[in-house]
């Protein structure tokens, strides 16, 4: 007896009935995938908020940075990193051996200790020649990076005027603009080569425009590099810089994605730097107050990057670009950088219509990210209401008072 089959026409309503399911799942798939993604950016993004946290107690100061950069193939890559400052310097000169951990220390020519004409109470006053010089110190010889906080009140008329020279691992110093008082800043590093190869090369990096002004008040400096990029802050504004990289023997310096030396600090055979505040050579004159000096290390699987097909952006403080840093102190936002909480949002790119994953770090220690929609951005802070003249002083950062 004959098998009874499908007819052509039966054949072809179940095809066409596969191939609606198919099409079907397909799109359910690539939803899935997207919503997968934002997941995925969503677990990266708090994991790495809750390690600068958990890494910014105990006088370390962690910054989470979000930038845009190159994969192996010279793709575009949205990452996050943490990195780690440690504090191996802090002063707050209201005695001269005020240092973390009781370093050896000398005054050398035209300086004192003013007990209370500093920004917290005390401060070291430089004339022409003076200086503080620490001994020799293996936690001075910083491989990766470094940062500088301090309190400056700069007098004199000097074309340079040095702030900290690192015995020729790095220099941080202050220069006059070619008109009136105000002041640059300037970063010297003697850099490893990328290879690790050959002399180390030094490179130059400068802000423009003048930032410290000489108006008779105390600013706070923060100077800052991380192995990929410098960071010139006055009173809490980041400002743009220019570099100059110098190799040995003339040869310019092998340079990163973004156009600066991918190295690290070159720490001299001995493992050990002696530090000097205010170098004889081109001494810097006037009050400093509150020096907190740090030494980086970075890890290198501390950097991740987000899934492929998602890219954030900075939504609080607002016009804000990257890369964009977040730094914690204790636990919490730095109020010294941070006047409000941060806010980010991150969203699928090949489905802008979708809703965005919104990334809240709050100044309470505040650390959320979830689904909705992304909130208008807040009224701009201005640079008067950043970090006004009064306002409190750098808290201590872990050295004794």
């Amino acid at each position: 007896m004959p098998t009874a089959g499908f007819s052509f026409i039966e054949l072809m309503v179940i095809m066409g009935i596969l191939a609606m399911l198919a099409g079907l799942s397909v799109g359910w798939l690539q939803s899935a995938g997207r919503v997968n993604a934002l997941g995925m950016a969503r677990t990266t993004l708090l994991d790495a908020a809750r390690r600068a946290q958990a890494r910014s107690q105990g006088g370390r100061l962690a910054t989470l940075t979000f930038r845009r950069s190159l994969d192996e193939n010279d793709r575009p890559v949205d990452e996050v990193a943490v990195h780690v400052a440690e504090t191996v310097l802090s002063h707050a000169f209201e005695r001269l051996d005020g240092a973390s951990g009781m370093l050896p220390m000398e005054a050398q020519g035209d300086v004192k200790i003013d007990p209370l004409g500093g920004r917290t109470g005390g401060c070291a006053v430089f004339g022409r020649g003076g200086s503080l010089a620490f001994a020799p110190q293996p936690s001075f010889a910083v491989t990766e990076g470094l940062e500088l906080e301090a309190w400056i009140l700069p007098t004199g008329n000097a074309p340079v005027m040095a702030l900290l020279d690192g015995e020729g691992c790095y220099e941080i110093a202050l220069f006059r603009a070619l008109t009136g008082g105000d002041y640059d800043l300037r970063l010297r590093v003697s850099l490893k080569p990328a290879d690790g190869l050959g002399e180390p090369a030094w490179a130059v990096f400068e802000t423009d425009g003048a930032p410290v002004k000489a108006h008779g008040r105390w600013v706070h400096v923060r100077v800052a590099f991380d192995g990929q990029s410098p960071i010139f802050e006055v009173d809490s504004l980041e400002r743009s810089q220019r570099t100059t990289a110098l190799g040995g023997r003339g040869a310019p310096a092998t340079t990163g994605a973004s156009g600066v030396p991918a190295r690290s600090i070159a720490v001299p055979p001995s493992g050990a730097v002696a530090l000097r505040v205010g170098t004889l050579g081109q001494p810097y004159q006037g009050r400093l107050d509150s020096l907190v000096f740090r030494g980086v290390f970075r890890l290198k699987d501390d950097i991740v990057a987000l899934p492929s097909g998602v890219a954030f952006e900075v939504r609080s403080p607002p016009r804000t670009t990257l890369p964009y840093r977040v730094r914690y102190a204790n636990g919490r936002l730095d109020p010294l950088k941070h006047p409000e909480d941060v806010v980010l949002v991150v969203r699928d790119t090949g489905r802008p219509d979708d809703l965005p994953l919104v990334v809240e770090l709050g100044r309470s220690g505040l650390v959320r990210a979830d689904m909705s929609e992304a909130p208008a951005p807040a009224t701009p802070t201005t640079p008067g209401n950043a970090r006004p003249p009064d306002s409190p002083p750098l808290p201590n950062a872990g050295g004794p008072r």
